[in-house]
């Protein structure tokens, strides 16, 4: 469904990207990871056509990512970025309301199943009790369920999250997770997330792309977050323990 051919990125002359090749080639949870300043946000964005490409190709469902509009491109991946900051007061449901933008007319109204997926994403997200409220007064954390909601409300064949749990607490990391795999599994959705904590990736996802060093390293989890691997990268002393079918990496 997509494929990144051949991309370099920089930021001024901060290389961030060298040169990468990644292909999503089905459904399911592809986790990436990397050190801060490694380009996980900056490869999402890219992915997300909101950053112009200076060098290589993307290609979505075989199109050059530079031929799709918006508005299609809006129809085949919802962006949940890292940080949403709310200008105007809008209620809960109001702005998932908006998340059926791209299918729509100037005035055309919201149908009844269009209604339906709404409550749907209300109840999985577990926002029913702030449906009506402001998004001028919600928390950090009440904000990423929200934009979680939205991108479930547009549903599209691929979301893609910019550290969808880094706000939330324990409780909201472990039912968003499951929230996230259980969507991947049952409504075919390809999923892709940059994530902070390893043990996540390692327990969650199918696939994982961890950036460092300018390059990309792809695989399953078990294979590329090895403690050799991790630890050359992070710098750092670790130790895996098992738990059940579980693993965990510690410091």
């Amino acid at each position: 469904m997509i494929r990144i051919k051949n991309l370099s990125y920089s930021y001024g002359k901060t290389l961030v990207l060298d040169k990468i090749d990644i292909t999503f080639t089905r459904p399911g949870i592809y986790g990436i990871l990397g050190p801060n300043g490694a380009g996980k946000s900056t490869l999402l964005k890219i992915i997300g056509g909101i950053l112009n490409i200076p060098a290589g190709q993307v290609f979505i469902e075989e199109k050059d990512i530079h031929s799709i509009k918006h508005k299609e491109l809006a129809t085949i991946i919802a962006y949940v970025p890292q940080q949403f900051i709310p200008n105007y007061a809008f209620t809960v449901r109001q702005l998932l309301e908006m998340g059926r933008h791209p299918y729509h007319g100037q005035f055309d109204s919201i149908t009844k199943e269009e209604n339906e997926l709404i409550d749907y994403s209300i109840k999985v997200t577990e926002l029913s009790k702030l449906e009506h409220n402001y998004i001028t007064e919600l928390s950090g954390g009440e904000l990423q369920r929200v934009m979680i909601a939205r991108a479930l409300v547009q549903d599209t064949p691929i979301i893609i999250l910019d550290e969808p749990i880094s706000h939330l607490d324990i409780h909201y990391q472990k039912e968003i997770i499951k929230l996230l795999r259980n969507i991947a599994i049952d409504r075919n959705k390809l999923i892709i997330t940059v994530l902070h904590d390893m043990n996540v990736g390692l327990n969650y996802c199918d696939y994982i792309h961890l950036i460092h060093d300018h390059k990309v390293t792809s695989g399953k989890p078990k294979d590329v977050l090895t403690l050799e691997k991790v630890k050359a990268i992070y710098n750092v002393d670790l130790i895996k323990i098992k738990h059940g079918d579980s693993e965990f990496i510690h410091w």
